[in-house]
């Protein structure tokens, strides 16, 4: 029995010792431990130094660098440094670096000159593709026109403002070339009711670099937009002052000003499709040379002295006469030497 107590004697000293010996956290230190633990889970790439994230910075492409520019205000910064920039940008137009036109890394702002001059010089391309005049229009040759949209990279796209502010783009699905125009389409099964269009504007996107050695446009690269036309107001009061063009027992057609024309389906109101004839004469730099804010505005060009006045009429004047579809020719012919009194016409 004595034993037997003993035993039971030094196992209840055990466990009061053991009582006594626990350590008790405070409150408010297990809080500042959890707090200390949230935070360790949470650590992200904002708690690395600057000088880390520019090296990270340092592996992205010149789209890339664009895209992270929106994330924050301290990506923008960092993504803008000229020591990213500049051996980017030697890639992409070497021609146009030199030490002197650097200048002082620390003063200059590589990232917005060396763009500018890449738009610089990829228009000045383009624009070398338009040399040929159609002899019977007198306008760009169609062949030069298509040239230079294909060099360029240039594509279509249309933004739709529905009455929530929000926007529904699309890219174009199709592109003709005629003798005097260009016809572009858009057309989708998630458009959106016309009387749901607050806003209606067509962009011209220009891809911004191209590759030094082949002149291809750089892929998946940033590009910049030129506003063709818009249309400020709700898109349905536009269409009921108008009468359709074309009907059927689906669709109804409508014709807008500047060559813009849109089908409208009977039932649920829906767009059908979009689509533009936009003429030969100034078109490569409307889209070229815009803004995403402001349409391009050509310099006037001077009457010339030669041409007759109003009250003799036309004499020794050109013809073209085309009759086609958006993207068929059906028929076309040229008359020379067209001669009509101002009585007759």
């Amino acid at each position: 029995m004595d034993v037997k107590n003993h035993r039971k004697q030094l196992a209840e000293y055990l466990t009061n010792k053991q009582k006594q010996t626990t350590v008790r956290v405070p409150a408010s230190r297990k809080t500042a431990v959890k707090t200390y633990a949230r935070r360790l889970k949470t650590a992200t790439i904002y708690d690395l130094p600057n000088e880390i994230i520019l090296k990270i910075f340092g592996y992205l492409s010149i789209g890339e660098l664009l895209s992270v520019a929106q994330v924050c205000h301290l990506w923008h910064l960092l993504s803008s440094d000229n020591l990213l920039w500049k051996p980017l940008l030697q890639s992409c137009v070497p021609s146009q670096v030199g030490s002197q036109q650097l200048g002082d890394l620390k003063s200059s702002n590589l990232k917005s000159s060396f763009m500018q001059r890449c738009i610089e010089m990829r228009n000045k391309r383009i624009l070398k593709l338009l040399k040929k005049n159609n002899p019977y229009t007198g306008v760009i040759h169609c062949k030069d026109v298509e040239n230079a949209f294909k060099f360029g990279g240039i594509s279509w796209q249309i933004v739709m403002t529905d009455t929530s502010g929000n926007e529904h783009c699309l890219q174009h699905q199709d592109i003709s070339y005629h003798l005097m125009s260009v016809s572009v389409r858009w057309f989708s099964l998630k458009m959106i009711p016309a009387n749901n269009v607050k806003k209606l504007s067509l962009y011209s996107c220009n891809p911004l670099f191209h590759d030094s050695k082949t002149g291809k446009v750089v892929s998946n690269g940033p590009y910049q937009r030129s506003l063709l036309y818009s249309m400020d107001h709700k898109l349905s009061s536009a269409l009921d002052k108008l009468k359709p063009v074309g009907t059927d027992e689906n669709l109804k057609v409508f014709a807008l000003e500047d060559g813009i024309t849109i089908g409208v389906w009977k039932e649920g109101g829906e767009i059908a499709f979009i689509a533009i004839a936009a003429g030969l004469p100034g078109l490569v730099k409307k889209c070229i040379m815009g803004t995403a804010s402001k349409m391009y505005q050509s310099p006037k060009e001077k009457s010339l002295a030669c041409l007759p006045e109003s009250t003799y009429g036309l004499y020794g004047y050109s013809c073209t006469i085309q009759l086609r579809t958006m993207k068929q020719e059906i028929w076309d012919q040229q008359f020379t030497n067209v001669e009509c009194p101002n009585s007759d016409i």
